[in-house]
Order: C-alpha cells, then sequence, then structure tokens
C-alpha cells in the first residue's frame, strides 16, 4: 500500500511496517525468521481480521464474506506454496480440507466435509467473489451455530468462520517455526508476491 510516497506492508494505528524495511529481512532468511514470520501475522491480522471483525459489529455481512475468502485464498497459496493462478482452486480446496473444515463443522456435524469443501469453493468463495452474492445453495446465518443444513442448503455463522480462520492462522504461523518445509514454501510465496529477490539484487 502507497501512502504519501512511502509503500507499507501493513500500516496499523500505532505500529507500521514498511516494504523496504521488511525486504531487509530476506538478506538473511534465517537469521530474521521471527521477523518475517511475525510481519506476515501483523499484516494478515490487520488486513482480514480486525476489519471483518468491524464490519461484522456493523452487520455489513457480504462485505464480510469477501474479506473472509480472500484471507482463506492467502493462507491457501502459502500452505501450498503454489502462486499459480491455475491453481487458485485446489490451493483452497487443499487448504480448507486440511485446515479450516473440521473447525467449521463442529463435532457431530450432519454436513459432510467433502460435500462442504467442495460447495464451500464453488457456492460461497467463487459466488462472493464474481458475483458479489452467495449462491442460493449456501447462505449467511448469523443466529446459527457453525455450519449446518437447512432445507438442504449449506448455512453458516460468520463470526465462526472468522474465528476458524484465526485458528488456522495460528496453528500456520506454529508450523511456519517448527516445519522448515512450510517455512520454505512461505518464503518463496513471499519471494514472488514483492519481487524480493529482484529488490535484493538491485541494492
Amino acid at each position: 500500500m502507497r501512502v504519501e510516497n512511502h509503500i507499507y506492508i501493513y500500516k496499523g494505528p500505532t505500529d507500521e511496517m514498511k516494504l523496504e524495511e521488511y525486504i531487509n529481512y530476506f538478506s538473511n532468511v534465517d537469521e530474521n525468521k521471527e521477523e518475517i514470520i511475525n510481519t506476515f501475522k501483523k499484516k494478515f491480522e490487520y488486513d482480514f481480521l480486525e476489519s471483518s471483525q468491524l464490519l461484522i459489529e456493523n452487520n455489513y455481512l457480504y462485505p464480510v464474506s469477501m474479506i473472509l475468502v480472500n484471507s482463506i485464498d492467502t493462507l491457501a497459496k502459502h500452505f501450498t506454496g503454489n502462486c499459480s493462478h491455475k491453481k487458485i482452486g485446489d490451493n483452497f480446496e487443499e487448504f480448507f480440507r486440511m485446515e479450516l473444515g473440521e473447525k467449521l463443522c463442529g463435532e457431530n456435524s450432519e454436513v459432510d466435509l467433502e460435500t462442504l469443501v467442495e460447495q464451500f469453493y464453488k457456492e460461497f468463495r467463487c459466488s462472493i467473489t464474481h458475483s458479489n452474492s452467495t449462491s442460493l445453495q449456501f447462505t449467511i446465518d448469523e443466529q446459527i451455530s457453525k455450519v449446518c443444513l437447512q432445507d438442504n442448503i449449506l448455512v453458516i455463522n460468520l463470526k465462526d468462520l472468522r474465528e476458524s480462520i484465526g485458528r488456522a492462522l495460528d496453528e500456520y504461523i506454529n508450523l511456519l517455526r517448527t516445519d522448515n518445509t512450510y517455512f520454505k514454501k512461505f518464503i518463496k510465496v513471499q519471494k514472488k508476491i514483492y519481487n524480493i529477490k529482484k529488490r535484493i539484487s538491485t541494492k
């Protein structure tokens, strides 16, 4: 984000990270591992979790839906390490299946996990992203808990979705700190997003 000739990774009310400062961390990824991970976490929280909470409190449910599905896209891309536009759906469904599905269904759910994965991507994520509306087969209801079926329609609570994404973020951050395979995938995606290799080589 560019603000007054400065490019920021994030800019909060009391804290900020400029792109140039963040790029410097990549000159020694191992030494600056924690700083890189914390920057990603803080940006994710600012951009997705905190902003969606404000919208939920003011009952702006469609913008919340857009923000939250974008947050899943972001986590999915980093989780799989795949930046290809052709793999967006595959990334999303893999991450959703492994990290979100059970959190949203809860115990003893009547919703089949594979059905939820497929329907959430096609009828919720893609419909919100491309049509500014959920499909008639997938809707929002803030009175229910978890994902459930009502008259053969999948229903989701956005507060539960936001909280589940927050838990998935925490688990992913822990993976980055403890599993070098996931950290390498993460670094690959971050370098692609910010064109870091070129930026470092031109210094």
